[in-house]
């Protein structure tokens, strides 16, 4: 609304807007003072009128109006748990309402669901619901004539069935320190899987068949999300329809990213996966420059339309400029991303960089990758403990158990040889140090019923004091060779103050059970029983994931053993003994022993 005046009195007087230029007059109606006008609002940021009347013309008036490209704004959750609904809100902050906005949730896949919502005039906000269906970052927008904004969010999967997600890290040795890294970065929030295969590559099948492998590791795992970097050794030709595709020229990239794409359509498993894949940091060696450039091309060009798949850019973090660097500053400081040996592969600090950028993309696409609450892993234990025990270490075996147990988050009470153990004392400190606890298995592993006094109590105090020197503290408990005792051997051990510890379930690995026998016995587990199992068959190790997953289905944790007054029977009832598993103590330390 405008008003002009003119003195003296002009009949001609008018109001008039400058566009481009050039006066554009508008309706005006005379008033006692002079004239006024009504011009319709405008989206323009700014608008320019006058007063003109016969050759005389007012000072230009400047007329700052709000954007309308402004006058929208969203607000929605950061992140919402899959299959919850969430709440879309649309602010008018011009608070005149009188719109008709169109709100639409974008789901990862790109499907939209929109709906039309009738701001009243005098009304400054509406309301819409949608569901989140599908895992993975959304997109919500809304929209009028004159403006489209959008805000995302991620919906994350909450519930996995093995109660936390499983992560496979997979590729070639590129991914062995990231691997490591990562396993760190996630402990407590992942179960963490290592299956890398040095020296391969999605040219090089003659290591291993990248078109086969993916599909038996997901029948394998059923990783919730894969991590992958590939890519490193590529650079021999491909085979395709029309002969061989040369590295590095076009068709090339386009051989490369159609093998690529299906390794991360097979890892996204329908959509019930995610996909993190890292491209190649440039090299030392610039000869090789031209081949990582062309993997990192049909990388890129391989994730497009794939919603559940992210493509972590570590050659623009560690090599910006597609420039190779051992070196970049980090908090001040300078530290060395790359391996001086071989100027290829990540040091610590490089794969802690690439882990933290793996985590964060983890987090986008909706994998639950945030430490438990106190709540969740209490309903995780909520039917309680058990007791994971293996006899007859340390062996050459042992590192490898130590992995399968780490890479599902489950202590164990080791029941080690004192002579195996002065033989490996690397691997009973490996033991204390992955959070296991050390549990006396003799000296020798003779049947102790057949020793004479001396050399019975001999058998349990050698390997007191050899386990108690390697493990920074001694054992409290002790299983004896054979699980075979009598009342002499039972009255020994109580003398040394050790409680002994027999099971409850028998694993029967040491006789040769097959992988699905020791699981079965798990399965046999109840709260605060004990399952006996050797380190040494492969096949015990093999198991291990799967015992995981039948006590997480349980609602069952791995915890230490502890004495109990009541009686516990063995497997075939005839044997008694006083020991139950319990909830293991905060922190895993060399004193964290089990014990009464």
């Amino acid at each position: 609304h405008l008003v002009a005046s003119a003195t003296p009195a002009a009949a001609d007087l008018r109001i008039v807007e400058v566009v481009d230029g050039a006066d554009v007059g508008l309706a005006s109606k005379p008033t006692p003072a002079g004239v006024e006008a009504q011009t319709p609002w405008s989206c323009r940021d700014q608008r320019v009128f006058a007063a003109t009347a016969g050759v005389e013309r007012s000072a230009p008036v400047a007329v700052t109006t709000p954007s309308c490209a402004d006058r929208l704004t969203v607000r929605v959750a950061h992140d919402v748990d899959l299959g919850d609904n969430f709440r879309v809100s649309v602010f008018d902050s011009w608070h005149q309402g009188n719109l008709n906005v169109g709100i639409c949730a974008v789901r990862p896949d790109g499907k939209r669901r929109c709906e039309q919502a009738e701001m009243p005039p005098a009304q400054f906000i509406v309301h819409r619901v949608f569901r989140a269906s599908h895992a993975g970052e959304w997109r919500v927008e809304a929209s009028y004539p004159m403006q489209t904004v959008s805000r995302s969010l991620v919906v994350v999967q909450r519930h996995y069935p093995a109660g936390r997600p499983t992560v496979l890290s997979t590729g070639d040795s590129m991914m062995e320190s990231t691997t490591r890294a990562l396993r760190h970065a996630l402990s407590g929030k992942a179960r963490t899987i290592s299956d890398v295969y040095v020296g391969s590559g999605i040219s090089r099948p003659f290591v291993v068949d990248w078109a086969k492998l993916p599909r038996k590791q997901v029948r394998a795992y059923r990783p919730d999300a894969t991590v992958i970097s590939l890519g490193m050794g590529d650079g021999r030709d491909l085979p395709t329809a029309d002969g061989v595709a040369r590295c590095c020229e076009a068709e090339y990239v386009d051989a490369y990213a159609e093998r690529a794409r299906a390794v991360m359509q097979t890892y996204s498993r329908a959509g019930k996966g995610a996909v993190v894949w890292l491209n190649l940091p440039y090299q030392r060696d610039p000869d090789r420059w031209p081949e990582e450039a062309a993997v990192n091309a049909a990388v890129a060009r391989a994730a497009i339309g794939l919603p559940r798949v992210r493509v972590v850019d570590l050659a623009a973090v560690l090599t910006p400029g597609g420039t190779y660097r051992a070196y970049m500053v980090r908090h001040g400081k300078k530290v060395r991303i790359r391996e001086k040996r071989d100027g290829i592969h990540l040091t610590k600090a490089g794969a802690r960089i690439a882990s933290r950028l793996v985590v964060a993309k983890l987090r986008r696409l909706g994998v639950d990758v945030r430490a438990a609450p106190a709540a969740a892993q209490a309903k995780r234990c909520a039917n309680g403990y058990v007791g994971l025990t293996f006899d007859d270490g340390p062996t050459a075996t042992t590192a490898g158990l130590l992995e399968a147990l780490q890479r599902d988050h489950l202590r164990a009470t080791m029941f080690n040889i004192g002579s195996s153990a002065v033989a490996r004392p690397d691997d009973v400190r490996a033991e204390v140090d992955a959070g296991m606890w050390v549990g006396n298995h003799t000296f020798d592993h003779l049947d102790l019923r057949r020793l004479d006094a001396p050399r019975l109590s001999a058998e349990i105090a050698d390997a007191q004091t050899a386990l108690g020197d390697l493990a920074g503290a001694e054992p409290t408990v002790l299983r004896p060779p054979f699980m075979v005792d009598n009342k002499r051997v039972r009255k020994e051990i109580k003398r040394q103050g050790l409680l002994e510890v027999l099971t409850t379930v028998d694993s029967r690995d040491y006789l040769g059970a097959s992988v699905d026998r020791i699981v079965a016995a798990a399965r046999r587990l109840k709260p605060g029983g004990i399952m006996l199992m050797h380190d040494g068959p492969a096949t015990t190790i093999e198991a291990i994931p799967r015992i995981a997953g039948v006590l997480a289905r349980k609602h069952l944790c791995s915890g230490r053993l502890r004495k109990t007054r009541k009686d516990i029977r063995t497997p075939n009832g005839k044997r008694v003994f006083h020991a139950i598993a319990v909830r293991p103590r905060p922190q895993a330390s060399r004193a964290d022993q089990p014990g009464p």
